[in-house]
């Protein structure tokens, strides 16, 4: 089996992702009633954490996170895998090659970020594409919002 073995990668994910939404300062919506202001960032405390495993060809694959805060505050993480665009893949993969299959079906290489605030409206949506090398390497990532 190729690529990612150990799902702890996802704390690293995690990790971007609250970067990022730091960055944008949406925090600065909580109420200064709520019971949060004195953290004003909702995002914070320990989570409720929620894995899927939504693949009926793969039943132990991982496919989608939901963190729950505190705040109740809610991040949902999606994971895209596969890719039909083989210009993606290390250039010692064709179709012919053992490991051709991981890369259309379940190497990671996309996520779709959701994030909501405790009335269930949508706060902000991150993209963040995972950028591979010819060899099949990660060198980076690409963060847009949607």
């Amino acid at each position: 089996m190729y690529g990612f073995q150990n799902e702890s990668f996802i704390y690293a994910v995690i990790d971007l992702i609250r970067a990022e939404i730091s960055k944008t300062k949406i925090y600065d919506s909580v109420a200064k009633d709520s019971p949060y202001q004195e953290s004003t960032d909702p995002f914070t405390g320990i989570p409720n954490v929620t894995l899927l495993r939504e693949l009926e060809s793969d039943p132990e694959q991982l496919t989608s996170v939901t963190l729950t805060y505190p705040s109740n505050y809610v991040m949902d993480i999606r994971l895209i895998l596969g890719s039909q665009d083989t210009s993606t893949f290390p250039s010692s993969v064709n179709l012919f090659t053992p490991e051709a299959d991981y890369y259309y079906e379940k190497r990671l290489n996309n996520l779709i970020i959701t994030t909501t605030n405790d009335q269930e409206e949508p706060i902000v949506n991150y993209n963040i594409s995972l950028n591979y090398n010819s060899e099949g390497q990660l060198i980076g990532t690409t963060v847009t919002t949607i």
